[in-house]
């Protein structure tokens, strides 16, 4: 009988499936990063062999170009060490700031 874990692994690697693995190398690559920089990724995608960085503020923009030899060589790294994440054809990295602004999450006023 199959295991959980193997049913899983089979539907992952199945062609229809192949963006869910994409995403997952993506946010383990997001996830080998300094917690800064972490926190200012607000999402990332992958266009025509780039994959691109959407980032909250422009300083962590500069910040990004600063840290690109440090994210290719996890991607590259990556490749090699997880079997999942051996078909990314990514050749760039680019990184922008969105427009958008994000909502404030207010506060509850404590009551002393």
């Amino acid at each position: 009988m199959k295991t959980a874990k193997s049913i899983i692994t089979h539907l992952k690697r199945h062609p229809r499936n192949i963006k869910v693995l994409e995403i997952a190398c993506y946010e383990k690559v997001k996830s080998m990063l300094p917690s800064h920089l972490q926190s200012a990724i607000l999402f990332m995608y992958k266009k025509n062999q780039t994959l691109y960085f959407v980032l909250n503020h422009p300083g962590m923009k500069m910040e990004f170009h600063y840290k690109l030899i440090l994210i290719k060589t996890l991607l590259n790294k990556l490749k090699s060490l997880d079997p999942n994440c051996k078909d990314l054809d990514i050749l760039e990295v680019k990184s922008f700031v969105s427009n958008k602004i994000p909502p404030k999450v207010e506060e509850e006023k404590k009551i002393q």
